[in-house]
């Protein structure tokens, strides 16, 4: 579901860059100060384009996050991450940093799924309205 709610917002943040991106009048380039008619506010224009890319930059950040293994820490270690400080890396394998056979190769456990969930959630909530917006999505 987070790949899809990320494609979701990525396809948002393309149409909130698009007329942004449009060629602005050599006048406007000294436009500053509160929004006005756009396009023609290059500093309205400017900000839009950072919000966009930062938004970009923590949607990439959350499903990027990985998932730990934290030695001798079972509580928050994930049943899928892999010990790195593992003697062989050949045997490594999904699920071998845990030290419960019967969790080791099971789903995760570790809450970084639902963390990234419940914040691409909070960044898709301002695309409730939007026809494409995944009702899923819905916090």
């Amino acid at each position: 579901m987070s790949t899809d709610l990320a494609a979701f917002l990525n396809a948002r943040l393309d149409e909130d860059a698009q007329p942004w991106n449009a060629p602005h009048s050599p006048d406007c380039e000294s436009a500053m100060g509160p929004p006005g008619p756009f396009p023609c506010n290059c500093g309205w224009a400017a900000r839009v384009l950072r919000e966009v890319e930062s938004k970009r930059a923590l949607i990439t950040a959350i499903t990027a996050e990985p998932h730990e293994y934290i030695p001798g820490d079972e509580f928050y270690s994930c049943s899928q991450a892999v010990d790195p400080y593992e003697d062989d890396p050949a045997e490594r394998y999904p699920g071998s940093g845990c030290s419960d056979p019967d969790r080791a190769g099971q789903p995760c456990d570790c809450g970084r799924d639902a963390r990234a969930e419940r914040l691409l959630h909070i960044l898709a909530a301002v695309y409730a309205d939007h026809a494409a917006y995944p009702q899923e999505a819905t916090p």
